[in-house]
């Protein structure tokens, strides 16, 4: 297993971060591609605008009153979670919800006949920054488990602020999706000593990803295991 120690993020980790978002990216838009395709096939020949399909992606602001109830069901404010968090697209007709699309890669393994996700492979990647050791295993981007040891408590609000900077952009770019989070969830406790957080990095870059293990690597934080 090679290792890196430096103050900051190793080549190979850059690459192991990129390889696994635009892994994740390239999946999402010919997912809605084929949803598109299937929208206007539906929207052919019914005058109607208000009978249309119409797919809603992450990249949708809410600038005009007729798209803010429909971003009511894109952006969830879920009790169950802490934070609000985004699906990947939705399909509506007007301002009612038909259907949510969770953009969730999989490959079937013919040979033991099971479904897997599907997420680059590559070998694992160990380096130090600043006094945290921090190991990447082949990830899902969609699904990003993060294990904190001893626990995230000193970095908690640092998590918070980035999360909001990730989550709510301040600018619209020229893109079917917004590069922007779509979910955090935890902590919860993996094992005695541990705290285990779970990301949905959704359409946000892989800048978003490192500007994490940046602001994350403190000295109270010992070690970073991602799978």
């Amino acid at each position: 297993m090679e290792k890196f120690h430096s103050p900051v993020i190793p080549s190979r980790a850059w690459e192991c971060v990129s390889r696994t978002r635009q892994h994740y990216y390239d999946y999402l838009t010919r997912e809605l591609k084929e949803y598109q395709k299937n929208t206007d096939f539906h929207n052919k020949g019914i005058k109607n605008i208000n009978e249309h399909w119409k797919i809603i992606t992450d990249c949708e602001q809410g600038n005009s009153t007729d798209t803010k109830c429909v971003l009511n069901h894109l952006i969830n404010n879920d009790r169950g979670f802490d934070k609000s968090y985004r699906q990947d697209m939705i399909v509506v007709k007007s301002e009612t919800y038909k259907e949510k699309i969770l953009c969730w890669p999989v490959v079937h393994d013919i040979v033991a006949d099971v479904v897997l996700d599907d997420f680059p492979k590559y070998p694992q990647c160990s380096f130090t920054m600043n006094t945290t050791s921090i190991e990447i295993n082949p990830f899902c981007w969609f699904a990003c488990d993060m294990a904190f040891y001893p626990n995230a408590d000193s970095v908690k609000g640092l998590m918070d602020m980035w999360f909001s900077k990730w989550f709510y952009p301040r600018k619209k770019i020229p893109s079917p999706f917004l590069n922007v989070l779509h979910k955090i969830d935890g902590p919860f406790s993996e094992q005695e000593g541990c705290e285990l957080y779970w990301f949905d990095f959704g359409s946000a870059p892989s800048t978003a990803f490192l500007e994490l293990l940046k602001i994350i690597c403190r000295e109270e934080v010992k070690r970073l295991v991602i799978k």
